[in-house]
This record gives C-alpha cells, sequence and structure tokens, in this order.
C-alpha cells in the first residue's frame, strides 16, 4: 500500500511540475508538501471509498490532469487560469451545460464520452469489498487533512496574486491556499458615516426614477481587436446617449468573456476587488454578508420601491434568495419573459426587457430603483466560424443599442425625473476571433432627465463598477449636483 501512494505522488508530482516554470527555495519544498498532502487525500479518499488503490490513484491522476487542462482552455478563452471558485461554476454545468461545452475540443467531447462506460466498468471491477483497505483509506485521508490545515497559508499566499502564485507554487496548492485564505478571510466593518456612510436611512430621494441596466457582453465595437469592416458597425442609441450623458466612459471590469457576477457584485454592493481581496474571484459566494452594503437595501431606507429584473434562471448564482435579501422587494425572472428559444434567439430579447422596464416605470406611483440583467448576447453564439459566430454577436449587440434607445424615450415620456444607468458586464470572448487581451473595458453611460456634458465634472472618465456604484448614490441621493 505504501509503495502504491510513494509511486502515485511521484507521477502526481510529476504531471503537476511538468511544463511550468520552476524556482528552487522555500516555496519549491512548500509546492511539494502540498502536492503530496493532495495527491494523498484523492488517493485515500479513492482507497477509503473502494478499497483499492488503483482507484485511488486512478482519481488522483486524473483530477490533476482535468485541471490543467481545463486551465488551459480557460486561459485561451478568458485570460484566467482556474480558481477555486469555478468549482461553483461546474455546478453549475448541471444547469445550463450550453455555457460550458462549447469551450471544449471535440476531441476532449469524444474522449469524455467513451470514458464515461469504460470507467464505470473498470471502477465497479475493481472495488475490494475487504474491511482493512478502507480502513487505512480512511486513516491516510484524515491525516492527510490534518497536515494540511497546518499549512501556512497567510505566509505562503499574503495577497492574492494568481499568475506569479501559480508560477511559484503550482496550480494544486495555488487552488488549496486561495480556498484556505478565502475560507479565513473576515467580513468589513459596514459602510461608517464617511461620505459614502449609511446616512441614507429617511433621506429624501432627488430622484423619483432610477433604472440601471447590466447589459451582456455589451462593447463597442470600434473598440473590439475584430476586422476593419465589422470594426466600423455603428452603434446609434450609444452615441447619442454618450453625447447627452452626465458621465461615460469606460467601465474597467476584470473579467473577459465570462465573470458577470464580478461586474454585478461592484454595481451592487461598491466593494472595490482590493477590499474583496480573496474574495474577489466569485464574490456572490458571501454576497450575503454584505447586505448593508447593497444598492437596493440603501435605497430601499431612503425610501424607494426596488425591483430586479433578469430573464433567466434566478438559480443561476442564487440570484433568488440573494436578490430579496439585499433588499428587493420585487423579483422577476424568467417566468416574465415568455420566449421560444431558437438558434438564432435562444435567450429572451433585450427589446422584451426595455418593454417590461418601460411598463413598471409607467406604472410606478412612487420613487422607485429597477436594476436589470439582460441576457440576449450570451455566448455561444451560433456559426460554422468565427465570422459567422461574430456576425451573430453583432446582430444582437445592435438589439441592445435599440433597448438603451427605446428605454430612454419611455423614461423621458414619464415626465419624471430620473436617472438612467447603462452598461456592458464584459466584453465577449469568439473562439479564432476575440481572445483575451490587457484593454477590458465596456462602455457605461449615466443619463439624467434634462441632463447633458456641461457641468463642471469631466464628462468622459473611466471608472470601476464600485465607483459606478459610489456615483450612482452620490446621484441618485443629491449629493453631486
Amino acid at each position: 500500500m505504501a509503495l502504491a501512494f510513494f509511486c502515485t505522488a511521484v507521477v502526481f508530482c510529476f504531471v503537476e511540475l511538468f511544463g511550468t516554470r520552476m524556482r528552487a527555495g522555500r516555496f519549491l519544498v512548500w509546492r511539494l508538501i502540498i502536492d503530496c498532502l493532495i495527491c494523498a487525500v484523492f488517493w485515500s479518499a479513492g482507497l477509503a471509498v473502494t478499497g483499492a488503490s488503483s482507484v485511488g490513484s486512478a482519481v488522483s491522476i486524473l483530477l490533476l490532469v482535468a485541471v490543467r487542462v481545463g486551465s488551459r482552455i480557460k486561459v485561451a478563452l478568458l485570460g484566467e487560469p482556474v480558481v477555486f471558485s469555478d468549482i461553483v461554476a461546474g455546478l453549475n454545468l448541471l444547469k445550463a451545460p450550453q455555457f460550458y461545452v462549447f469551450a471544449l475540443p471535440g476531441y476532449l467531447k469524444l474522449g469524455f464520452l467513451l470514458a464515461l462506460p469504460v470507467g464505470a466498468a473498470l471502477l465497479i471491477r475493481a472495488v475490494n469489498l475487504a474491511l482493512r483497505p478502507h480502513l487505512e483509506g480512511l486513516a491516510v485521508f484524515l491525516l492527510s487533512v490534518a497536515a494540511l490545515t497546518l499549512i501556512p497559508e497567510e505566509k505562503l499566499a499574503p495577497v492574492p496574486d494568481l499568475r506569479a502564485d501559480i508560477v511559484r507554487m503550482g496550480m494544486p496548492a495555488t487552488l488549496f491556499l486561495y480556498w484556505r485564505r478565502w475560507l479565513g478571510q473576515a467580513d468589513m466593518a459596514p459602510p461608517g458615516d464617511g461620505k459614502h456612510g449609511d446616512a441614507d436611512h429617511g433621506q429624501r430621494p432627488s430622484t423619483e426614477i432610477v433604472v440601471v441596466v447590466q447589459c451582456e457582453s455589451f462593447a463597442d465595437p470600434t473598440r473590439l481587436p475584430i476586422p476593419a469592416v465589422d470594426r466600423a458597425m455603428r452603434l446609434p442609441g450609444l452615441e447619442r446617449a454618450r453625447r447627452d450623458a452626465d458621465f461615460q466612459g469606460d467601465l474597467l471590469v476584470s473579467g473577459f468573456g465570462a465573470y458577470t457576477m464580478r461586474t454585478e457584485y461592484g454595481l451592487l454592493f461598491g466593494r472595490s476587488e482590493e477590499e474583496l481581496g480573496f474574495r474577489r474571484y466569485d464574490p456572490f459566494l458571501t454576497a450575503m454578508r454584505d447586505r448593508v452594503y447593497a444598492l437596493p437595501y440603501r435605497l430601499g431606507r431612503a425610501g424607494y420601491r426596488t425591483f430586479f429584473v433578469h430573464p433567466h434562471a434566478l438559480s443561476f448564482y442564487r440570484r433568488d434568495r440573494l436578490m430579496p435579501w439585499i433588499g428587493f422587494s420585487q423579483v422577476a425572472g424568467r417566468e416574465a419573459f415568455p420566449h421560444v428559444a431558437s438558434p438564432a434567439m435562444p435567450y429572451p430579447e433585450d427589446r422584451a426587457v426595455a418593454a417590461y422596464l418601460s411598463h413598471l416605470v409607467e406604472k410606478a406611483t412612487e420613487p422607485s430603483f429597477f436594476y436589470a440583467v439582460t441576457m440576449e448576447n450570451h455566448g455561444p453564439w451560433p456559426g460554422r466560424s468565427a465570422r459567422e459566430s461574430l456576425a451573430s454577436y453583432l446582430g444582437h449587440l445592435a438589439n441592445s443599442d435599440r433597448m438603451l434607445d427605446e428605454l430612454r424615450t419611455a423614461l423621458d415620456k414619464t415626465g419624471r425625473s430620473y436617472l438612467l444607468v447603462f452598461f456592458g458586464d464584459h466584453r465577449p470572448s469568439i473562439r479564432g476571433m476575440l481572445s483575451p487581451g490587457e484593454e477590458r473595458g465596456t462602455p457605461y453611460v449615466v443619463l439624467r432627465s434634462g441632463g447633458d456634458c456641461r457641468r463642471a465634472q469631466p464628462c468622459e472618465q473611466a471608472l470601476t463598477p464600485a465607483e459606478l456604484h459610489r456615483l450612482i448614490l452620490d446621484l441618485v441621493m443629491g449629493r453631486m449636483a
């Protein structure tokens, strides 16, 4: 048994180190220690469940290979290696496989389908009913877990620096260290009594209607590295909005092609990624703790009725539980948008969301806050080639642009004071056409009834999602003329 684990650990470390940049010193020692302990956890788990050390060996090595291959695919599509919070995204695969399966090369899909029955047959054949190996596996598992709790994660990963830590510590150790740091990170104190403090209770709203639209994959074609003929595409609604905006510019989002929830969290809660620390990779996992920061909570205390609109399953990112908890008094999901999916239009149209919001605005009789998350331009985009996929994306982008125009028209018709904020959550990722790069900004516009750019503040400025959150609060509560 000991020899079987030793051989497995050697192979595990070889696979983990193969093709990576190793640095001698204490980090390499810690890297190997953590690698061996992680290998022991999965090896012993396989042994404890099946009684066969061969199953433990296969589980350990195959999991490592899967993580490394998955990380390479993710870097190519999204510009970011696998992080510990991607386990939750993996669970979403069961809810909407179309969001993820398209990223896998054809040979991997075929290999996976073939491996399932073969693996199941081998697993059944390998099961050992003798009690001793199961108990030995359990003992090694408990000892390995106990040893991992002694790892000084705060010294090995003092701050989030994903790429540097993967170079120093390797993928398995970095996943483990970041998970431990995430678990141990303390909550921040609630907003104080400073400029952006919790001074909203009882404060009379200065704006009657507030509409914030988080538009899926909304980007400016002129800023995308696409063929010149496509880059010349005009978005007349965005152009007019920019001319009339009080504020407009680049929204400095961190994700590319995914991670809607990072942008959404920044807008809703106003906490920067620096403040979030190790929670930055999926801040929705701990968002239930941050209720007092949330826009709907704070605007609700100031007298607003609050509405959340998303034409998709609210179970994604647990929005069905989160949104009511953070202060949205009404939540509308997929059921509010009857839609027959087709290859050309798999999700409810953005203009349908505009019509729904316009109806709610028209019926509003008291100060109201609406936050909408659209779905129409969610990938993958159909096409036999990257060029066809791009054409599909641009067609949906034009609809998003019309949505912006229609919302402005509907708000102007009310004759009431309003604030409209419209922004893209991230740029699209299209294999063979749009790949992750350093520039990731998306457009945002902030428009007020009767507003224009003739103001003391600069009209154009780049903002992070957290900064846009604070700007919204200042404008709504009359802190900024």
